[in-house]
């Protein structure tokens, strides 16, 4: 059995489905009658709005209840606590070029 979730994703799914099948139509039908496609008509903008909404509000609820993360000192490994970015130095070839580079003009 679906629940209140599944069915909002299953129903925005569908829709979107259906605006996209109405869009193709709606193509083919410019094309028979030689009009140039400009945009797509307001009600299949509508449409496709409403089933992206019905989607991920049916996602949200099928995600359930955020949980909080703890890390006890047990489980961190010894290599977190010895991690301290003020001593880091970075160490390059920069030193063995010469200080004294004319300008490029």
């Amino acid at each position: 059995m679906l629940s209140f979730g599944g069915i909002l994703v299953s129903v925005g799914i569908a829709i979107i489905l259906h605006t996209t099948y109405a869009a193709i139509a709606y193509r083919e039908i410019l094309k028979l009658q030689q009009e140039d496609f400009e945009t797509l008509p307001s009600s299949l903008l509508l449409e496709l709005a409403v089933g992206t909404a019905l989607s991920t509000a049916g996602a949200y609820f099928l995600s359930g209840s955020l949980r909080l993360i703890s890390a006890s000192k047990q489980s961190r490994g010894s290599d977190i606590g010895g991690l301290r970015m003020d001593f880091v130095s970075f160490n390059s070839r920069s030193r063995a070029m010469p200080m004294n580079i004319p300008p490029i003009k």
